[in-house]
């Protein structure tokens, strides 16, 4: 039954979002290979860590795209937004994602969802205030999950892959802040940072 209510928010999210106006996102993106390697846009590389490991897993944590200030606490993507999030889903076109996450608010809904599409994936959803309980169940399945969250929850996910509270909320005007995360156990991770 819980499949069913997915798959049925996946398809009316569809039609919602194919039906809103969308900017093209103009910068150049990092590109994710499918070893794990990033090549920046300045030609520069780096090396996820563990990318290859089958005992562990790698969280890629975003904060939800642009949204409509003039939407309140439920606000959706506004046109720049949604063109953040088809980016998105162009950065992590060769990742094989085992699972896609998002919080019960339109705005990162509609960021996870051309992700989620493409990998033939539902967006479940998560309660913010749990996170421990999301991070534990995700790491003893291992794999890789896209996890979409807010300036104010999004450290904290990070924090307690960490186990340490080196990240701090940001700004709320910062969407550009993308997390790497890559450990087998919580508390052990490696943690990059990069921007789009």
């Amino acid at each position: 039954m819980k499949k069913l209510i997915l798959y049925t928010l996946l398809v009316f999210s569809q039609i919602v979002a194919h039906s809103q106006p969308m900017i093209a996102y103009g910068k150049p993106l990092p590109k994710i290979n499918a070893q794990g390697i990033i090549t920046m846009p300045d030609g520069t590389t780096q090396t996820i860590e563990n990318y290859s490991d089958t005992e562990g897993s790698v969280f890629f944590i975003v904060r939800h795209s642009e949204k409509d200030t003039a939407g309140g606490s439920n606000a959706d993507l506004n046109p720049m937004g949604r063109g953040r999030a088809k980016a998105l889903q162009k950065m992590l076109k060769k990742v094989k994602m085992k699972g896609v996450y998002s919080t019960d608010k339109p705005r990162t809904k509609h960021t996870a969802l051309p992700t989620a599409q493409s990998k033939h994936l539902p967006v479940e959803i998560y309660d913010p205030k749990k996170h421990q309980e999301l991070l534990a169940g995700l790491v003893d399945k291992k794999g890789k999950f896209l996890i979409v969250g807010h300036s104010n929850t999004v450290h904290q996910l990070v924090n307690i892959l960490a186990g340490n509270e080196a990240e701090k909320e940001f700004s709320e005007s910062d969407y550009s802040r993308f997390y790497i995360v890559s450990l087998k156990k919580i508390g052990k991770a490696k943690v990059l940072m990069i921007r789009f």
